[in-house]
């Protein structure tokens, strides 16, 4: 679920080893653990050339599993991407392992890019030739924040790296909402907030906060306030509140002086990860100016900065979890 608040999540897949690719994302998936939650829940943006075209047809349009994929590697072969000029073509990996490409059409989340040598074939945007300005024209057409970029395109699979992109994954779960809005009659003003989950009522959900609550995780904030503030993730009232299928949400006061204030939420790294102390991760969309959170229209999909890392030749490698802000 991807609220008008909430940041967008971009998977980045390539490479040319499938073998090697399947293990990057089990590797994420496994690192998140979520029982009930398919790898494909946690993004709403991929992007895929070479190899992964396949796990994202697998895993996005036909809502594979992961042990899906595993099955069919034996018979995954490269297909030759050159031949791929329109929607009305095919892509063949192998016995049984055909697309038609129109199919993607269909696929209403997430916004689903497959990147050719030629073109650019997507379910949000019209067909276009695979070069700069066609990426940058994207860029234009679907600038919102992107929270979380988890990329990989071939080369060696770091754990460390691996580790921050599932913490921002997990953090980019919580977003927030205004309660009421705010009016400046008096200033500083009592800022009024509520702190959701994607996930909706389930095992899920549930899984997170338990894993949180056992950890003592916090939430830090603060609008113009000089320190944070801190709240606990979740009580044990939460988990009953969640058995009984009530969505996930926690009032906060942050205090702005004006539209300007920049809302600052973070999850503390010793709660969702022990390992990284010391370190906060930002919720979604977060630092969040006021004045664009009062604003917020959900309008159109969003799109990731794209970035090219070269030294690996032709399967390079780049695994890295950021979040930015996206201004064209």
């Amino acid at each position: 679920m991807r609220p008008p608040t909430a940041g967008i999540r971009v998977l980045d897949l390539g490479g040319v080893e499938a073998a090697k690719t399947m293990e990057f994302l089990r590797s994420i998936h496994r690192s998140i653990s979520l029982t009930g939650n398919s790898l494909s829940d946690n993004f709403d943006v991929v992007l895929a050339s070479n190899v992964g075209i396949f796990f994202a047809l697998a895993l996005f349009l036909e809502k594979w599993t992961l042990e899906d994929c595993k099955h069919h590697l034996r018979r995954l072969v490269r297909p030759k991407q050159s031949w791929i000029r329109s929607w009305s073509g095919t892509i063949n990996f192998g016995k049984a392992l055909k697309w038609e490409l129109r199919d993607v059409r269909s696929v209403n989340q997430p916004a689903l890019v497959i990147h050719t040598k030629r073109k650019l074939l997507s379910n949000v945007m019209a067909q276009s030739e695979a070069d700069s300005t066609s990426l940058v024209e994207l860029q234009r057409q679907y600038a919102r924040r992107c929270d979380c970029l988890v990329q990989y395109n071939g080369g060696p699979i770091s754990r460390v790296l691996v580790k921050q992109m599932t913490n921002q994954l997990i953090s980019s779960l919580f977003y927030i909402e205004l309660a009421a809005t705010p009016t400046f009659y008096r200033s500083p003003h009592a800022c009024e907030l509520v702190l959701r989950c994607r996930l909706t009522p389930g095992a899920a959900l549930f899984g997170l906060l338990l894993r949180l609550c056992r950890d003592q995780a916090y939430f830090l904030y603060r609008g113009d306030e000089l320190e944070y503030k801190r709240i606990r993730v979740c009580e044990e009232n939460d988990l009953k509140a969640c058995q009984n299928w009530a969505a996930f949400e926690r009032p906060l006061q942050v205090r702005a002086v004006s539209p300007s204030c920049e809302i600052d939420i973070q999850i503390d790294g010793d709660g969702i990860d022990k390992i990284q102390r010391n370190t906060g991760h930002n919720i979604s969309n977060c630092p969040y100016r006021l004045e664009h959170l009062t604003s917020e229209v959900d309008t159109a999909p969003a799109w990731p900065t794209l970035r090219r890392v070269t030294g690996y030749g032709e399967e390079q490698h780049t695994a890295t979890a950021q979040r930015a802000s996206m201004h064209f």
